[in-house]
């Protein structure tokens, strides 16, 4: 007898096909999603970029706006006010550029802060000064870049009487201390130590300062290629400086400074100026030595820049956060205790 054939099943083409549409919604829904949830996160992540873009632009256009605000407000340069050509200091800056390369051989002979000064593990650190501060406008501008930066106070002359008051209120500043250079018209400037000037001179010249800024500390040349070149006169002025408790900060406007040996022969260390930023008067090129500046700090751990109280300075400043990436801006005592 024949064995029954067990019956087929028929598969149901519709209910296969409901399933396979299943499958392939499930699959559109869950790229959806996906694609959705990539979308948002982008979304969040532009936006995330874009707020902080607009407060970093926000940020700048309130400083140069400020600072636009304080030098349209200056009044125009005074005949009597010290003038520089394009190579900044007139015959210090032909001399500056004579002896780069002889400078790049002292630099790594310099004395370097104290070890508690510069620690391992922190940012390095770029001071920032500015010379030939006279005006309480130039104190306003220094301020409304904010940043640390140290402002530089001539002591009373013919440009200004009452200079020596802006630093009253300032925690933090340095005395500009006028010397003799190679160029006449820069020794006109009341109270300009001159190599011939007597001991006794340099000794009242000393008590003076100490007299006008009571709480000041650091102090550094204006102009001063001859006199700061002449072993003799520096040291004598730098004992005198000493001993009233300032600490000398050698603006280097020679190759030829003796302050090097002379604060070597006291036991002192030798504070320098490693850049001038501002020699020409043009934005890219105070960048450009704001870079230079910022390299030498990471590459020994310290810098300092010397700039002048020039609208083309402060708007280079103003607009160069950029470029103090990776360092902090600190004033000079913050390096030197």
């Amino acid at each position: 007898m024949a064995k029954k054939q067990p019956l087929k099943t028929k598969k149901n083409p519709q209910r296969k096909s409901a399933r396979r549409r299943s499958k392939v919604a499930k699959r559109k829904a869950y790229f959806t999603y996906l694609l959705s949830t990539l979308l948002v996160i982008g979304f969040l992540v532009g936006f995330g970029y874009y707020l902080g873009q607009k407060s970093v632009i926000a940020t700048t256009k309130s400083r140069t706006e400020g600072l636009s605000q304080i030098l349209q407000e200056v009044k125009p340069t005074q005949d009597y006010e010290v003038k520089y050509n394009e190579a900044g200091f007139g015959l210090e800056g032909m001399i500056e550029k004579l002896r780069k390369n002889k400078a790049k051989k002292e630099k790594q002979k310099e004395s370097k802060p104290t070890k508690s000064t510069v620690q391992k593990g922190k940012k390095p650190r770029l001071v920032i000064i500015i010379d030939d501060v006279s005006q309480s406008w130039q104190i306003k501008a220094i301020k409304a870049l904010g940043y640390h930066i140290t402002p530089s106070i001539f002591p009373p002359s013919q440009q200004a009487e009452r200079s020596h008051l802006l630093a009253g209120k300032l925690r933090h500043f340095m005395i500009h201390l006028p010397m003799q250079s190679g160029n006449a018209s820069m020794n006109r400037m009341r109270g300009t130590l001159k190599v011939t000037d007597s001991p006794a001179k340099m000794q009242t010249r000393a008590k003076e300062i100490r007299r006008l800024f009571p709480r000041g500390k650091f102090l550094n040349n204006h102009t001063g290629s001859v006199f700061t070149s002449n072993y003799k006169a520096m040291k004598m002025m730098y004992g005198y400086l000493r001993k009233e408790g300032f600490v000398f900060v050698d603006s280097r406007t020679s190759g030829k400074t003796k302050v090097r040996k002379i604060a070597k022969a006291f036991g002192d260390r030798y504070i320098v100026r490693d850049v001038f930023i501002d020699n020409t008067q043009s934005i890219p090129y105070i960048h450009k030595q704001l870079s230079k500046a910022v390299k030498i700090a990471k590459k020994r751990g310290f810098a300092i820049a010397i700039g002048h109280p020039h609208k083309a300075t402060f708007k280079a400043l103003a607009s160069a956060k950029k470029l103090f990436g990776g360092v902090d801006l600190v004033y000079i005592d913050e390096l030197y205790h």
